[in-house]
């Protein structure tokens, strides 16, 4: 994993991980090109469960604080 984010992953596997939280089929959608690379960066992360094909407490922690993320604010300020 050495996707230039502090986590490590990558754009597709941010993505994945949500699809994975909201739809149970997630897996079987991302069967196109990459959609196996995606998985193996969410299994190295233990975030995946490889046997089952769920996500891990971690995972579902994960997906959970990226939803309930508040967007950036914008402030004007005077120093």
């Amino acid at each position: 994993m050495s996707s230039g984010y502090p986590s490590g992953l990558s754009a597709s596997a941010f993505e994945l991980l949500i699809r994975a939280y909201w739809s149970p089929t997630a897996w079987d959608d991302c069967k196109q090109d990459g959609g196996a690379d995606v998985r193996v960066e969410l299994v190295a992360a233990e975030l995946l469960d490889v046997d089952t094909k769920r996500l891990t407490e971690r995972g579902l922690a994960m997906a959970r604080y990226i939803l309930e993320l508040p967007l950036p604010r914008k402030v004007w300020a005077i120093p």
